[in-house]
């Protein structure tokens, strides 16, 4: 059996690899540290391909499309992350920013980093997204984007 073959029917899939960690792949008999750690970053530069998309920047004006556009960079993590979509007047992505990367349940951002990049960017516009890695959404009335996501209007909030 291939170290390839092995590694899909242990982690399911080849989706299920991208969210192992060194010590995952280390269970596996002849897989050291250094093979392990090669194995991560493979993982790595196989999330960021499955997430660039070809062509003009997208344009992020639905929650559908902010979610398809997340979908592969969020997919198999393990903590939360809080991102900033910085957008240009037509709502085009001028660059995506992990502003901070928390715990399992939380992930906290200052209004300071959010705006920094925003600026940094000369952003007209700006969508602030993290994840749910345990796919539990605390408020089900705002969170309608898809599974592992949580989009809120913080006007909503407001009172």
């Amino acid at each position: 059996m291939s170290l390839a073959t092995r590694l899909i029917a242990e982690a399911g899939s080849l989706a299920g690899l991208i969210g192992w960690k060194e010590n995952d792949y280390r269970r596996l008999k002849g897989i050291g540290h250094v093979k392990a750690l090669q194995l991560v970053t493979v993982m790595e530069v196989a999330r960021r391909v499955v997430g660039q998309q070809a062509g003009e920047t997208p344009v992020l004006n639905r929650a559908d499309l902010v979610a398809a556009h997340l979908q592969p960079v969020a997919q198999g993590l393990a903590a939360e992350k809080f991102w900033v979509l910085c957008l240009n007047r037509k709502n085009r992505l001028l660059r995506r920013v992990e502003v901070t990367s928390g715990t399992a349940t939380a992930a906290l951002a200052h209004p300071r980093e959010v705006f920094r990049e925003a600026i940094r960017e000369a952003a007209t516009a700006v969508i602030c997204v993290h994840n749910h890695p345990s796919g539990v959404m605390p408020h089900p009335v705002l969170c309608r984007i898809a599974p592992g996501f949580h989009w809120s209007d913080e006007r909503r909030h407001a009172a």
